[in-house]
């Protein structure tokens, strides 16, 4: 396994091992112009956490299985992604690849056991590389890492900022007035919007302060307006109507 980014790679496989066969693994153990599941015993298997460029091809985040078509010579071997990946060879059908890419294969220093593993790692990139007897392929990735990280951060304040308006909802109700005031406080100094504001303008009311709840009342509305949305509507006509009942 390896984490690219905030990317984890995971590849499950078996490890075939030379044995002494040293020239008669490509073309008659591992036959030419056969699908191979790339290992040995059931499906080698690559996961991906999130979606990414796996040889050049776009891939949703999920589990695969990783074949390959050998050639009959040094050079260019087909790669393909397979959706399905449990069981054996036996399992394999072309009608799942997600993808069939050619990939180079190159001569390399003898490797008794089948090995895989991860070279020229950064933030965003890195090449997954098979070795075997004496060949190797290596297959390059890219992750979006930049991208990623901000949605991840997104997603966080955004819950976090819901999270921080029900709890003053929450604390409102329960006549906890200090703790509902501080946490949609919270939620303002996340994003600010409509919703935030009429929940804050409540809890200013609750608490006394009349004047500070018909500015944040009228806040609202200005937010309500800019937005625009499906709630803007309640959110300006209740807004209208508290401050009417505020400022008798």
């Amino acid at each position: 396994m390896q984490t690219v980014g905030v990317t984890d790679i995971t590849v499950t496989y078996s490890r075939p091992a030379v044995k002494g066969r040293k020239g008669a693994i490509w073309g008659k153990q591992v036959p030419y112009g056969e699908t191979w599941r790339t290992g040995a015993n059931a499906t080698t298997i690559i996961e991906f956490s999130t979606d990414v460029t796996f040889a050049g091809q776009k891939v949703p985040k999920g589990k695969y299985g990783l074949f390959t078509l050998p050639a009959s010579a040094d050079g260019d071997w087909k790669l393909m992604l397979n959706k399905t990946w449990a069981g054996n060879i036996g399992n394999y059908k072309a009608d799942d690849n997600l993808f069939s890419v050619t990939v180079p294969v190159q001569a390399a220093p003898f490797t008794e056991s089948f090995t895989f593993g991860f070279e020229n790692v950064t933030e965003t990139t890195a090449d997954l590389v098979w070795m075997w007897e004496e060949k190797a392929m290596r297959i390059p990735i890219q992750v979006a890492t930049t991208e990623l990280t901000q949605a991840n951060i997104d997603l966080a304040l955004s819950n976090g900022r819901r999270n921080y308006l029900q709890a003053a909802s929450y604390y409102r109700t329960a006549q906890q007035l200090d703790l509902a005031l501080a946490n949609v406080n919270k939620a303002l100094a996340i994003s600010e919007d409509a919703w935030g504001y009429w929940v804050k303008s409540s809890i200013l009311a609750d608490l006394g302060k009349t004047q500070e709840a018909i500015a944040t009342a009228k806040t609202c509305i200005e937010w309500a307006q800019k937005e625009n949305g499906p709630n803007s509507k309640f959110f300006t006509d209740d807004s209208n109507a508290n401050i009417v009942k505020w400022s008798k």
